[in-house]
């Protein structure tokens, strides 16, 4: 169960974070800011004969990651828009079970990790990154090391909200289908895991909210600021 209040809390914290960092790199380098805002991108493996295979505007990344956004963003108008008088999203086997799915989808999502290793990068402020090669296998390393490191490294507050949304035994859980959840004492149990046996499903919906709002609002928010330079 997660309250109105903490997912409020949750909310302003995720968009102060993301809107403060896109300041921070509009001041760096307005160019790399614009680039970023723009979904600039490098096709060389799908253009291989064009001479200039960056594209400032890569509408092909949009149409990859259109329905899943679109989902997300649905699912989180239904669930945790908090109709009037309602005060918290209380626990449910079903939304749960979708929660993981989706909670999965935004940890692999190739899209979503080019954005934050790019914001992370321009944060740091290095040149923009035409080429960005997310492995498929070992997104865990990846994620802490070439994203939340660097972030924390330079005192983003981006790096705590990784922290408390981002956990691969979570993900690998869900995907191999190694879990249950225990609608009696509220938990979701691991079956084969050695370092985490079981988490509350307050503690996972705090871990969802997170995940969540950070993958929705990451293309929100840079959406608005792309539109302020039209």
């Amino acid at each position: 169960m997660i309250t109105l209040k903490k997912y409020t809390e949750i909310f302003n914290e995720v968009k102060k974070c993301i809107n403060d960092t896109l300041i921070h790199i509009k001041t760096v380098s307005h160019e790399n800011y614009a680039l970023f805002l723009k979904n600039s991108e490098n096709k060389h493996e799908d253009y291989q004969k064009i001479v200039y295979p960056n594209l400032i505007y890569d509408g092909i990344i949009d149409c990859k990651d259109e329905s899943r956004l679109t989902f997300l963003s649905e699912f989180l108008r239904i669930f945790y828009s908090f109709p009037y008088h309602q005060t918290s999203v209380n626990d449910d086997e079903f939304r749960i079970h979708i929660e993981l799915m989706i909670y999965t989808h935004i940890w692999e999502s190739k899209p979503f990790l080019k954005k934050l290793y790019r914001l992370t990068r321009l944060d740091n402020s290095e040149p923009y990154c035409w080429d960005v090669v997310i492995p498929d296998m070992k997104k865990k390393d990846f994620i802490n090391k070439e994203v939340t490191k660097i972030l924390e490294d330079n005192n983003n507050p981006i790096a705590t909200l990784i922290k408390k949304g981002f956990d691969s035994s979570l993900r690998n859980a869900f995907a191999h289908s190694e879990y249950s959840l225990d609608t009696s004492d509220k938990y979701i149990k691991f079956w084969k895991n050695k370092k985490l046996h079981k988490i509350s499903f307050n503690h996972w919906s705090k871990r969802f909210a997170y995940s969540g709002l950070l993958s929705y609002l990451l293309i929100k928010i840079s959406d608005e600021h792309r539109k302020a330079l039209e």
